[in-house]
């Protein structure tokens, strides 16, 4: 008998991914925002990686679409986000 390993769809918020992961841009939580946002590059379906956090935990640094960009945290916690293994 052969296991199938069950991939699980975790969604979180890009605030709460940890410094080094790379996950998938899934959908805003406010439209007001997602404008700019997507004109930077944040836009669903696209991944994303969290490179570092500033000192203070605010702007955090992202790697989109091949070039880093510093957000807000604030920004950051209206971007939902999701891994395909279940890890975050």
């Amino acid at each position: 008998k052969t296991k199938e390993k069950q991939q699980t769809i975790v969604k979180k918020k890009l605030s709460e991914i940890n410094s080094g992961e790379t996950v998938t841009i899934v959908s805003f939580i406010e439209e007001e925002i997602s404008e700019n946002l997507m004109k930077m590059g944040f836009i669903p379906g696209e991944k994303v990686k969290v490179v570092r956090f500033a000192p203070l935990g605010d702007p955090i640094i992202v790697e989109v679409l091949d070039y880093y960009l510093s957000i807000r945290k604030a920004e950051a916690e209206r971007v939902l986000v999701e891994s395909g293994n279940g890890e975050l």
